[in-house]
């Protein structure tokens, strides 16, 4: 995570699905239970049912989701950003050697 200009938090979007995912897996076993499999599963085996749910679906969404930061990163790599040349203002050495000169060349 890394904090974004305006102040918010910017999470990567394979984290996030992951989040998702297992919050519909979590979700998606406590209504099951208690609607329409009512009494079906002891407590164990809903534990057992959600955990295991829960980490495959994860898995699967942090899997298929794209890496942005990483896909970022590897074109920076591959297409490297030519650094800009500064530019001369009257405020650097050369600018004001040359206005010295063309002040005394009048």
């Amino acid at each position: 995570m890394r904090k974004h200009r305006s102040g918010w938090t910017i999470i990567s979007p394979k984290t996030f699905a992951a989040v998702l995912a297992g919050i519909a897996s979590i979700l998606f076993w406590t209504i099951a239970v208690a609607t329409f499999w009512k009494g079906t599963f002891t407590i164990e085996e809903l534990a057992a049912l959600t955990t295991g749910t829960t980490a495959g679906v994860t898995t699967l969404m942090a899997y298929l989701m794209p890496d942005w930061g990483y896909v970022n990163a590897r074109s920076l790599i591959e297409h490297p950003i030519e650094p800009v040349p500064p530019k001369t203002s009257p405020l650097t050495p050369t600018g004001i050697a040359g206005a010295h000169e063309d002040v005394t060349s009048r």
